[in-house]
């Protein structure tokens, strides 16, 4: 019999409280044998509900507190029960976790080491949740990525995998690491531009700007460090497309979440020896008005992206990027392979960048994310033109002198005159300074900005 379950909820003060009670050593001790107890019994029949397996949990630690004369209070006996149940059913104390939505990422750094989680708007938290045993983080990072097919052993001593709901999924354990578990959590209710705007991400002008940039035929890659919001910014970008366009997202994982009718959805695969780059070529016989490459990051998936903007297939073309300037961003991608000359095909840089603030009077560090600037790519010499930028001193994104010359060439790629196109701008600035002082929502905002631009509802 296991000695321990492999895991603790300690007793004690920390950034971020798991509400598992914890369990005395007695405690534990029963639970063990109530594990082993249920274990022995699945062999012989199945559990195929949590409801079945609770009632067979409560029933077989009901007769082990009387066989061995134990006595237990209503209370004590259900969260024994939970805590069983969880354990055998669920991901032990990582169950409050994953449905917390204000927590983004988890990450164990180690065998009797804490746990800990990104808080959305809050930075790292200290948990009181412990790994306590090496087996265990295996037998739990299988667990969540058995439907996979992958497995974390002494063979394959690490395991990526992406899961059903898009969350990501990173283990190692010796000799890669001491025993690491990370999940990137995929949020199910995205960010939206109003949001973004409400929470000085950007400005109500910039984003007024963009979602003309993105009704345009322009094809747009956001740039950024590591967590600056780059996948939340483009999702928000994609709600300017109209709704009645076909979109194709190609993809490594799963990310973006959008509510159009129309999306195809790829996914490459490098077990099957699908790259990026033949689903892009697959796409050209798919006849989209939109692609997004996701994430791009190897040579292979940067060459994917410039073909899918080379090839004209589409109205725009999208994809994320690490790069921390536009210029950062030009430099990285020639040393991925791309042609200098093909880089102007690239209509607009935008950077998001994860920015560390430091309040002196508390002594306290924090983090803001931040769209630091946009800027434009001439056609004939691939000078890079600043249209919004960033001011560190005042923390504000300011229209730059190239901005009212880029919103005239949107204009005439609209079709419309030099009044129309300023008037259109201000509408819009109008538009999201509306949906950002009290942001109804993703779903919500989507649907009146497809109202408000194309006259068009949504279901």
């Amino acid at each position: 019999m296991e000695k321990s379950l492999g895991w603790k909820v300690k007793k004690e003060e920390c950034d971020y409280l798991i509400k598992t009670p914890p369990l005395s050593s007695e405690e534990e001790s029963i639970a063990i044998k109530v594990v082993a107890h249920f274990s022995d019994e699945a062999k012989e029949r199945e559990f195929p509900s949590d409801a079945q397996a609770a009632e067979a949990i409560s029933r077989i630690l009901g007769e082990l507190l009387e066989g061995e004369s134990l006595e237990a209070d209503q209370d004590q006996s259900a969260y024994l029960a939970s805590v069983v149940l969880s354990h055998l059913r669920g991901y032990s104390f990582l169950d409050q976790l994953l449905l917390d939505p204000q927590v983004e990422e988890i990450a164990c750094i180690g065998i009797g080491k804490p746990v800990y989680v990104y808080i959305r708007a809050q930075g790292w938290k200290r948990t009181n949740g412990y790994f306590t045993t090496q087996e265990h983080l295996v037998n739990l990072s299988n667990k969540i990525a058995r439907q996979l097919g992958r497995r974390l052993s002494a063979q394959t001593p690490r395991l990526n995998a992406v899961l059903p709901d898009g969350s990501r999924l990173h283990a190692t354990i010796p000799p890669l690491s001491p025993c690491e578990l990370t999940i990137r959590k995929f949020t199910q209710t995205p960010l939206s531009a109003g949001e973004l705007v409400n929470l000085c991400t950007g400005t109500a002008e910039a984003f007024a700007f963009l979602s003309l940039a993105m009704q345009s035929d322009s094809s747009i890659l956001i740039a950024g460090n590591t967590s600056s919001g780059k996948t939340t910014l483009l999702g928000a970008l994609l709600s300017f497309v109209p709704v009645d366009e076909r979109i194709l997202l190609v993809e490594e994982t799963p990310e973006l979440r959008l509510f159009h009718p129309h999306v195809a959805h790829l996914l490459s695969s490098e077990e099957h020896g699908i790259g990026m780059q033949e689903l892009i070529r697959d796409s050209l016989r798919m006849r989209p008005d939109r692609v997004i490459v996701g994430e791009v990051r190897m040579r292979e998936e940067c060459q994917a992206f410039m073909e899918s903007v080379l090839s004209g297939q589409a109205r725009g073309s999208y994809a994320t990027f690490h790069a921390q300037s536009a210029q950062e961003a030009f430099r990285r991608l020639a040393s991925a392979g791309v042609a200098q000359e093909d880089l102007p095909s690239i209509d607009f840089i935008v950077v998001q960048r994860r920015l560390a603030r430091y309040d002196k009077k508390k002594r306290k560090m924090s983090e803001a994310r931040r769209l630091v600037s946009i800027s434009a790519i001439e056609k004939n010499s691939g000078r890079i033109v600043p249209l919004f930028e960033h001011s560190p001193k005042n923390d504000s994104l300011a229209m730059a002198k190239g901005a009212a010359a880029a919103t005239l060439s949107l204009g005439e790629r609209l079709h419309m005159g030099k009044k129309e196109i300023f008037d259109e701008l201000a509408g819009r600035i109008s538009f999201m300074k509306g949906v950002s002082s009290k942001p109804p929502g993703f779903k919500e905002e989507f649907s009146r900005f497809q109202k408000f631009a194309y006259g068009k509802g949504t279901k």
